[in-house]
């Protein structure tokens, strides 16, 4: 069975999530003074000076939120993608985008080379 494209995001999120808890995988800038020591792993480096794993942990949430916001409403389609709210295009007056919408379709495309995306998760070009 082929997972959803809320499934595939939320596990894309999750071990993006994870890596950021464990302080050898994080993600720092280049001068940050908790960058792990590669040729000393058991030795304790200083404090994030970045902020870096913070503002991606945050990014996280906000995508986690956008996730929650397009929600099918069981009937296939978006309940919150409806012509002029969020001003997009919808065929036949003001009905909701067809699920996944567009945005949904939008926070999965940066993971499109990921062995388990889909290719019909690609979002509908805009004209």
């Amino acid at each position: 069975m082929q997972p959803s494209i809320v499934t595939f995001i939320e596990t894309i999120l999750d071990a993006e999530a994870a890596r950021q808890h464990h302080p050898s995988t994080q993600w720092h800038a280049t001068d940050c003074n908790a960058l792990p020591d590669v040729l000393n792993p058991g030795i304790e480096t200083g404090s994030c000076t970045c902020g870096v794993p913070a503002q991606v942990l945050a990014e996280i949430q906000s995508r986690r939120a956008l996730l929650d916001e397009h929600g099918d409403v069981n009937d296939g389609e978006c309940g919150t993608c409806v012509d002029g709210h969020w001003g997009y295009p919808t065929h036949g007056g003001s009905s909701p985008q067809r699920y996944p919408c567009r945005s949904l379709r939008l926070l999965a495309l940066p993971y499109a080379s990921h062995e388990a995306y889909l290719d019909e998760w690609q979002p509908p070009t805009r004209r």
